[in-house]
């Protein structure tokens, strides 16, 4: 009796709970197990266990429930994140001539979520307006320069990594990680063609830029700088690549190595050599997007790893470098329009994508 009396104090009080109940004393009966000792034990055991099952489902249920709001958090707020570039990291630039200032923008435009991951950017000069393109959709939109707002999706082909986008003569050429590029024609409904080259996944090739001087596509990469066949080179690399042969070009167009960037921040930023940071973010350089100024027609080099702006002239000697703000989380895209306002996208970690706007200078 006192043993029915514990075993049903234990389970639940339905059918289930009753039908254990009664197989448990039936079972304890059968063998004549009468040891109080023992009847306690049974006791604790299985209260233990339904203590635990209990435990484990309401952990789980809270479980649930914490990861749905914090999905819910992310998707529908901005969080505060912790500072990209710390104040001890920013660099004082001695006799800074540079026609941008990068600190202030004119505008920010917070880009829909599709647009999270804006990759690339260029500016498309007969509508005046931007084209931008999605790391992992075949698709890219055109944005209207007055307002930020996206006024019309195409695509051009299936999904994959494509890092860069540049507008050439009515049309659209998209680069994805591994060299290849597609052409897509406006105004035809066929998918764009692709064109490969000989740069591989190796290279990441992460900036596409157009240069009008010699016609040709600029293809920045961000890993490795070297061709299979060719001599090897050190530091990051950008080839050219000949719209008029469509051919590209065996030696890189540029080749930055970390000792150039070193040089230049330790004759023209105060005191560059006393903080490792600042040496560590030179180090780091790896190009994410790459754009040519109309007026001075010099290459603009995005580095979303060490936040960095670097500015090569035509010989590709470094003429300036800026120590990008933290608010720029993650720099991909770089465009200029024909009066030489600057554009600079940047892809959301924990915001959105966003275009930044910067005025030129009066010289």
């Amino acid at each position: 009796m006192i043993m029915k009396k514990i075993v049903q104090k234990t389970c639940p009080s339905d059918q289930a709970g009753t039908l254990l109940g009664n197989s448990y004393l039936s079972t304890f009966t059968r063998r004549k197990f009468h040891s109080t000792t023992f009847e306690i034990y049974v006791y604790t055991m299985i209260a233990y266990i339904y203590e635990m099952s209990r435990t484990f489902y309401i952990c789980l249920f809270a479980l649930c429930v914490c990861i749905a709001c914090k999905i819910d958090s992310v998707s529908t707020t901005e969080p505060v994140i912790s500072n990209i570039v710390d104040d001890k990291e920013k660099v004082k630039i001695i006799n800074d001539d540079f026609p941008y200032n990068l600190k202030s923008p004119t505008s920010e435009w917070l880009m829909p979520q599709r647009l999270k991951e804006i990759s690339g950017l260029a500016y498309k000069r007969d509508s005046k307006e931007l084209v931008a393109v999605n790391d992992e959709k075949g698709n890219f939109y055109l944005i209207n320069i007055s307002t930020g707002e996206v006024v019309e999706k195409v695509d051009f082909g299936g999904g994959g990594d494509y890092e860069g986008v540049e507008f050439v003569n009515n049309q659209v050429c998209i680069v994805k990680s591994n060299g290849n590029i597609y052409i897509y024609s406006l105004g035809e409904p066929a998918l764009a063609r692709r064109v490969k080259t000989r740069l591989k996944f190796t290279n990441n090739v992460e900036g596409l830029g157009y240069d009008g001087n010699t016609n040709s596509l600029l293809l920045a990469c961000k890993d490795s700088p070297n061709i299979s066949g060719e001599t090897e080179i050190k530091g990051k690399a950008v080839y050219s690549y000949s719209l008029k042969r469509n051919v590209l070009s065996t030696k890189p167009l540029l080749n930055i190595r970390d000792k150039a960037l070193l040089a230049w921040s330790a004759k023209n930023a105060q005191n560059p050599e006393k903080n490792k940071k600042i040496r560590n973010r030179l180090k780091s350089f790896s190009p994410s997007g790459i754009a040519v100024h109309p007026s001075s027609h010099h290459y603009y080099i995005l580095s979303s790893k060490g936040h960095l702006l670097v500015v090569a002239d035509r010989k590709g000697a470094i003429v300036h470098i800026e120590f990008l703000e933290k608010e720029i989380e993650q720099p991909e895209g770089i465009c200029f329009d024909s009066m030489g306002k600057l554009y600079i996208s940047s892809e959301g970690i924990f915001k959105k994508g966003r275009i930044f706007v910067f005025e030129m200078r009066a010289s």
